[in-house]
């Protein structure tokens, strides 16, 4: 009996000491240079939305789901896109009518900005408000910085896309139109428009302070996809160039972090062009048969290529990423459902 009692206090033990422990504490500290984020968008009604994150310096995914290992909730539906303003990051969740915000250093939720449409991007204004995109609200919301509610809207009707700030001047695309509509952010009202053929999506500044807008076209009022350029430097913007696309559009525009070189999407195709470029590249870079590519980002230190690929917008994205030049293909990685975007920390 007491050699029965005895094995019972020991396997008790045992069971005791073998607890699982608690889960480590991924985000404790400021992510520095070898961490990136990836931002999964998510299947539309499924509520999958996730964030990815990702070590730079051994090319692996150290969390499938980071936003829900630190928060214990899923993210929402539909994960659009995310702006690192200040301290924080502000997560737009399109089909949750909402955008959430984590502290930068611990991604733990600190703030929900809520009574939105259908968002699609954010930025700061500089001027202690913030503004937000909408596909079906047809207005532009401007979010008071300080208590996250919203402040006022601007009417503009259709879809409103990408948006960027140079100067006390706002410019918003509109999938919608032919038009980049310009708001003033001191008054809050739109006060122009650049005409750009029809459907602008993506928006950037070089380095020169040229405008760069990419639109999707429209089919059947015969208006070809194209990239504009151009000069916002005296009272008007001034078109540098036009180039059409004559397949298809070009998505994902973005830059390297000196700003003189521009990347984009085009089908199964990446392409790269230097900003004071006065012709579209005729060769890709990357190139890969099949590929759905979705998601384009340059990691500002080594400007290395990050693309993702969606498969079939069900079973979860690759992630590759390639040397500057496209020439290397040094890791890939699977990631969320549908992947759209990626955050860099320099």
């Amino acid at each position: 009996m007491k050699h029965l009692l005895l094995i019972y206090c020991s396997l008790l033990i045992l069971v005791l000491s073998c607890k699982p422990e608690k889960p480590t504490d991924i985000a404790k500290d400021d992510f520095g240079d070898t961490k990136a984020l990836i931002l999964n968008e998510g299947n539309f009604m499924w509520g999958n939305a996730s964030i990815s994150l990702y070590d730079l310096s051994n090319n692996s995914i150290i969390a499938d789901d980071i936003f829900k290992n630190k928060n214990t909730t899923s993210i929402g539906d539909v994960l659009q896109s995310a702006t690192i303003i200040d301290d924080k990051i502000y997560l737009v969740i399109n089909n949750s009518s909402k955008i959430v915000i984590v502290d930068k250093k611990t991604l733990v939720k600190t703030g929900e900005i809520t009574g939105l449409g259908s968002p699609r991007y954010i930025i700061d204004g500089l001027n202690g408000f913030l503004y937000s995109t909408d596909i079906y609200s047809d207005d532009i919301n401007i979010i008071n910085k300080a208590t996250n509610t919203i402040h006022t809207s601007i009417p503009c009707i259709g879809w409103t896309e990408q948006l960027i700030r140079h100067n006390n001047k706002i410019y918003v695309c509109n999938k919608e139109s032919n038009y980049v509509y310009i708001i003033n952010s001191t008054t809050n009202t739109i006060v122009d428009s650049i005409h750009i053929g029809y459907g602008a999506s993506n928006i950037l500044l070089d380095n020169n302070d040229k405008l760069w807008i990419s639109s999707t076209g429209k089919s059947d009022l015969i208006i070809k996809a194209n990239i504009c350029r151009y000069n916002i430097s005296g009272s008007s913007p001034t078109l540098e160039y036009k180039w059409e696309i004559t397949s298809g559009s070009a998505n994902g525009l973005c830059c390297n972090k000196s700003k003189d070189k521009l990347y984009y999407i085009i089908g199964e195709n990446i392409y790269t062009i230097a900003s004071n470029t006065n012709a579209l590249a005729s060769s890709s870079l990357i190139n890969k048969t099949g590929a759905i590519w979705y998601g384009l980002g340059i990691e500002p230190v080594s400007g290395d290529i990050f693309v993702a690929d969606a498969h079939d917008y069900v079973q979860k994205s690759s992630i590759y990423r390639y040397s500057s030049d496209g020439t290397q293909l040094k890791a890939s990685n699977k990631a969320g459902i549908i992947s759209n975007g990626f955050l860099f920390w320099e």
